[in-house]
């Protein structure tokens, strides 16, 4: 693999629900983020600024054959997927009456990205001298939701290497900024001052993630920001309002099946391609403050009015009100998220001020919901409202951000996310040395080495929500593991635990509800990391092997691992230490019981 520091190019890929965006930067130099935007499936001279995030395949052989633009929707010989986004995640749950099922959604998602791949290298080999021989740092983002998941996030990383991101030798690909950190960084560039705290909420198409971050610095190439809060998100996005609209059209058009020379499906969906989405996007600016909108019914003769299916003049009439309390129900839920963060800010900042409120994405470039966002109350608000600028090409500001924040490392500067608030609280299962006050009803052992009573599948909290924590260094913890003679080779497992409780209400142990095992990390020591203990004639316990290690979690976009033995790193990342990510269903009670070499609270 190539140094990420050596790129000659970094590419940047937001996956998104509706629309995929790509950007880059080309070195020495690290000029501001370029935008690719000529596509497979557009004219010469059409211009856009992302690629559909679309499927199909050939019904009669079951094999992909197109994506992007290039898609057909209306083809009966194909299988159109599209939306398809939010499902990659196994818990994601709508009112979809049929959705598909994780495997589906995992090939849909491969083999996407597979086509984009092969688009990305065939552009730059057409546009940028010596391509082939370039060292590549392909960057993604992932919404904010996902990082509380981190098998997901583990088998996202495998799917965009089975696409061909990361292959050559000479190529880097990760998973590097959630999407609200992304877009945030972006927004940090409206002219930000020093010491100035900014709530971002970047609303997408299926998603809208939040995040307040303090600007510590604006010098050029040494951007840093400072989250204030761990970033929230929710299921809230564009999206949703045409799922909703959609509906209404297949309901009243099948009041009118018979007047129809196509199906009912495709019928609504050319209404919905030809004028709803172009209206949708420009719904709450000047000149758009009309009673309903007509939308022309394809293939329906003229002159027909069928009032209880909102039929006048043979087209579809949706009223404003219709449309506004579409918008409605997502800005309020956005509201809530708003006031949410807004509690966090007070509760642990108390002497912090938001100075501004950034909209990005897709919805938050609408002029309605850019209204509504402006006239919103606050009621949790304790000082004036803030400014609310809304940039430039907004729906560019993850994959903007996401180059920005790579090419500053590259330009010698530091990153700007030196520090992570965590989501979550994280910790590592062992045992402590018992304690008859503290371990009232848990399972106690006698050590055979050392003969002391010892507290099983306790929990030691080494990241705790709200915690602010070193990117690069994350937080150490040192423990000790015992294993018989002979034995110094053989691997053993570190179970790794996480919870969503405030960190006053974190168990202690596994009996204690509210906690679960995310992964067991898997490695080998060696025999010069031991040390003998009871190898005295006169030791009564027999004679063992043990080691003192330290597990050191990083937290990022999700959680990563390094195991150290005194100033040694003995894994630098997962590709080196094998990491088996459970299901939250998983029976960890078996997997424990099946493990006999158990970490332990280190003693000095």
């Amino acid at each position: 693999m190539a140094s990420r520091r050596k790129a000659d190019i970094v590419i940047g890929v937001d996956f998104g629900m509706t629309c995929t965006g790509v950007a880059y930067s080309l070195g020495p130099h690290w000029p501001d983020p370029k935008t690719i935007q000529r596509w497979p499936g557009k004219l010469g001279n059409e211009i856009r600024n992302k690629v559909e995030t679309a499927i199909s395949y050939d019904l009669r052989t079951g094999h992909q054959s197109s994506w992007g633009f290039l898609c057909n929707p209306d083809d009966d010989r194909y299988e159109y997927n599209s939306l398809f986004k939010l499902y990659l995640d196994a818990h994601h749950q709508d009112a979809t009456p049929n959705p598909p099922s994780l495997a589906e959604v995992q090939r849909w998602y491969e083999d996407y990205l597979r086509c984009l791949y092969g688009y990305i290298m065939k552009y730059f080999q057409e546009t940028i001298p010596r391509f082939a021989s370039s060292r590549v740092d392909f960057v993604f983002s992932v919404p904010v939701t996902w990082r509380q998941n981190a098998g997901l996030l583990a088998e996202i990383e495998r799917i965009i290497r089975a696409a061909g991101f990361g292959s050559r030798e000479q190529e880097t690909a990760s998973i590097y900024l959630t999407e609200a950190e992304a877009a945030a960084i972006y927004a940090s560039k409206q002219s930000m001052a020093r010491g100035e705290v900014f709530l971002v909420v970047d609303a997408g198409g299926g998603t809208t993630d939040l995040n307040i971050l303090r600007v510590e610095s604006t010098a050029r190439n040494q951007v840093e920001l400072m989250p204030l809060s761990w970033t929230e998100g929710m299921a809230i996005g564009s999206t949703l309002i045409d799922y909703k609209v959609r509906i209404w059209i297949e309901e009243r058009l099948s009041m009118i099946r018979e007047h129809l020379p196509a199906a009912v499906e495709a019928t609504a969906t050319q209404i919905m391609q030809d004028r709803f989405d172009t209206f949708k996007c420009s719904f709450g600016s000047p000149g758009m403050d009309v009673p309903k909108l007509l939308l022309a019914i394809p293939g329906l003769r003229a002159g027909l009015d069928v009032p209880h299916a909102s039929v006048e003049d043979s087209k579809m009439v949706i009223t404003r009100q219709e449309l506004q309390d579409l918008f409605d129900a997502q800005i309020d839920k956005m509201c809530v998220l708003i006031n949410q963060q807004i509690r966090l800010l007070r509760e642990r900042h108390p002497g912090e001020t938001i100075s501004y409120l950034v909209l990005s994405g897709g919805l938050g470039s609408s002029p309605y919901v850019q209204s509504r966002i402006r006239a919103s109350p606050y009621p949790n608000f304790p000082y004036p409202k803030p400014n609310q600028p809304f940039p430039q090409n907004s729906q560019l500001a993850v994959v903007h951000g996401l180059v920005a924040a790579r090419i500053q490392s590259n330009r010698g500067g530091p990153e700007i996310y030196a520090q992570r608030c965590s989501p979550l609280s994280y910790g590592i299962l062992c045992r402590e040395l018992y304690d008859p006050i503290k371990h009232i009803n848990e399972t106690v052992v006698q050590d055979p080495y050392d003969k002391k009573r010892w507290a099983e599948r306790q929990i030691h909290w080494a990241i705790k929500q709200g915690d602010i924590v070193q990117a690069d260094t994350g937080i150490c913890q040192p423990y000790q593991i015992k294993l018989d003679m002979g034995k110094e080779v053989q691997p053993w497992r570190t179970y790794v635990v996480m919870s969503s409780l405030p960190a006053r209400q974190l168990p202690q142990s596994m009996k204690r509800e509210g906690a679960r095992v995310i992964c067991a990390v898997e490695t080998k020591l060696r025999s010069t990391d031991m040390k003998r203990k009871n190898r005295h004639w006169y030791d009564l316990g027999r004679e063992y092997n043990r080691a003192t290690l330290v597990v050191q979690m990083l937290v990022g976009v999700g959680l990563r691992f390094q195991i150290l033995v005194g100033e040694e790193v003995r894994s630098r990342d997962h590709g080196e230490i094998e990491v088996e990510w459970e299901s939250a269903d998983a029976n960890h009670t078996k997997m424990f019981d099946k493990d006999r070499q158990v970490l332990e609270m280190f003693r000095t």
